[in-house]
């Protein structure tokens, strides 16, 4: 009997984790869970929502019974609580983001345990800490934490620009999961939100059968599906339109072209996405394959 798989979507802040997530819960034999992770603690931000359809996550047919004290058996709970509710579910798909969650689960040998790292264009998550961090001191906290990362570049991100700082904690966020991907040889994919919004058909097909399962093209419609687990309600116009095409590009309007062009000409972000194989495109980040591919049609 083959093992059930818990799939992990690795990614910063706001780079369309939830969306992504909700095209492979779709599909009949997956499940998105969200950010589950939040379960660990004892004491939730009441302005949390953990079930976007339960609201109250320990009464969600999906959470029901998990608490911190048994929260490393969370994914045998869930599996038990969902064979009454979508039978012949195998595959969970687990939002929460950060390394320190999946990797206290790297020695449970009883799932297939798979990692897919979503990255999205800097520019476009510079533009959302701009708008997030308002005063001063959140400025300086973010500027400070850069700083400890990349202490030998203290003196230039001391007085850089705040979008440069913003930068450098994209870009050491992304490493850090590149790093853990590797050095524990997990089995893992890479997929662009830029790709994933412009080409969701290939791109969703791809990783469903990456992930062992069957690719239904009724995942694109994930707006007519019931799913449990977080989700985020700034977007619930993009499923109320049952729009399979948005892309938000909103930091094109945002950003000064001259922030945006000292974004994409900064020497370490263009040598992280050539260890990728990616690149900067006008409207996002994409695999260089698919330059080469435009390039010779």
């Amino acid at each position: 009997m083959s093992k059930k798989t818990i799939a992990y979507v690795m990614s910063t802040n706001y780079a369309g984790s939830h969306f992504l997530s909700l095209l492979l819960g779709s599909n009949s034999r997956a499940m998105h869970i969200g950010e589950i992770k939040h379960l660990r603690k004892k004491k939730i931000n009441p302005k949390r929502t953990l079930c976007y359809i339960c609201k109250d996550a320990s009464s969600c047919v999906m959470t029901r019974g998990i608490t911190p004290e048994n929260i490393d058996a969370v994914y045998d709970i869930i599996f038990s609580n969902i064979s009454a509710v979508k039978p012949g579910v195998n595959t969970l798909v687990d939002t929460s983001k950060k390394t320190f969650w999946s990797e206290r689960f790297l020695g449970n040998e009883k799932y297939d345990l798979k990692f897919i790292h979503l990255i999205r264009d800097p520019r476009a998550i510079v533009r959302r800490y701009i708008i997030n961090n308002k005063t001063l001191i959140e400025r300086l906290k973010q500027r400070w934490k850069v700083i400890r990362h990349y202490f030998n570049m203290a003196h230039t991100l001391l007085f850089a620009e705040q979008s440069i700082v913003y930068l450098y904690q994209w870009l050491k966020e992304n490493i850090e999961i590149s790093d853990f991907i590797e050095t524990h040889r997990l089995n893992a994919t890479v997929v662009t939100y830029r790709d994933l919004a412009k080409n969701t058909h290939e791109e969703l097909k791809r990783l469903t059968e990456w992930l062992g399962l069957k690719y239904e093209p009724s995942q694109l419609k994930y707006f007519n599906f019931e799913h449990h687990g977080t989700q985020k309600p700034e977007y619930e116009w993009v499923k109320s339109s049952k729009r399979t095409d948005h892309i938000d590009l909103r930091w094109q309007t945002f950003l000064s072209e001259k922030t945006a062009s000292n974004i994409v000409n900064d020497g370490l972000v263009d040598d992280y996405l050539s260890r990728l194989g990616l690149a900067f495109t006008e409207d996002g980040i994409t695999k260089k394959i698919n330059l080469i591919e435009r390039k010779a049609v």
